[in-house]
């Protein structure tokens, strides 16, 4: 086995945690995302995901940690794990605050979660668990970019009390986003490992599409009879026409990043958007006042 790997993440970016606390969300605006019950609702489901899901994630690159031979390597993955133990536990008290502000069904999924993760990690060969942490990874990275490139007009409805945080966990997910991959690589450059859990959530995408494609025309044709819709009308108000343009321009940015994870030579530092981390460095004081942060 060839522990040794070559490191992509850019030297002017270091991994490390901050120390860093976020404001309470009681009595924000329910629906803070531009007013839209659907944006708020995604964001928020996003953030029920990540306590349990940093934590799988952290035990995937530990599982490897002691085969590990390059030292600029071990750094960074002691980095990534205190980035993300920052983030669940974060993540854990603004979801505690996303329940009591109306959004508590969310609550019953993640302990549904927390149950399949436990239980992958007793049966799921570990080299898998990895390789889909690297995947986890890639959505997450691309999801960092977009929020990242966008800032403003995409996050510029968004109360900064709820901006900071979504901004300042893009700015890390970036730092750290090449780590598990350059576990997996080290441990195991099996092509087709690294791309499976990736083609197994699309597979899964396609046939959910599918079936929807079958089975909702005829559900439309009869509610329609019965004067009903298939859906509830959405609550909140509706998005801007500026925001609604720059959800296009970040969705195809979206499948063009996702897809390029196929390439044989990928590698997430490709897109070496180093920049914006320190972007945000600079203008922090203007993404929330209410976040007090310190460097580790």
């Amino acid at each position: 086995m060839n522990t040794e790997v070559q490191r992509f993440t850019p030297a002017s970016v270091d991994i490390h945690a901050r120390k860093i606390t976020f404001a309470s969300a009681v009595d924000k605006e329910r629906y803070w995302m531009a007013g839209s019950k659907l944006f708020t609702t995604g964001f928020n489901f996003a953030s029920m995901l990540f306590p349990e899901g940093e934590t799988f994630f952290i035990k995937s690159v530990q599982n490897f940690q002691s085969q590990i031979v390059d030292p600029k390597l071990r750094d960074d993955i002691n980095g990534f794990i205190a980035q993300e133990i920052t983030h669940a536990q974060e993540h854990e008290k603004y979801n505690e605050d996303a329940y009591d502000n109306g959004f508590y069904k969310l609550r019953g999924m993640e302990k549904i979660l927390r149950s399949i993760l436990v239980g992958s990690h007793r049966w799921v060969p570990k080299k898998f668990q990895l390789s889909f942490t690297v995947t986890a990874e890639h959505f997450t990275a691309i999801g960092a970019n977009i929020g990242l490139q966008f800032p403003d007009l995409i996050m510029g409805a968004v109360d900064p009390k709820y901006r900071e945080i979504w901004l300042w966990h893009a700015v890390e997910e970036t730092e750290h986003k090449g780590v598990a991959f350059d576990v997996l690589k080290a441990v195991s450059g099996n092509y087709w490992l690294r791309i499976m859990p990736l083609a197994i959530i699309l597979l899964l995408a396609l046939v959910s599409s599918v079936i929807a494609a079958v089975i909702l025309p005829p559900l439309a044709l009869i509610n329609k009879i019965r004067g009903k819709g298939i859906f509830s009308k959405p609550k909140g108000r509706p998005l801007p026409k500026s925001i609604k343009r720059e959800i296009v321009l970040a969705r195809n940015m979206f499948l063009k990043d996702l897809f390029s994870f196929f390439k044989p030579s990928f590698h997430p530092w490709d897109c070496d958007n180093s920049s914006f981390v320190e972007d945000w460095k600079s203008n922090y004081a203007a993404t929330g006042k209410s976040a007090l942060t310190q460097e580790a």
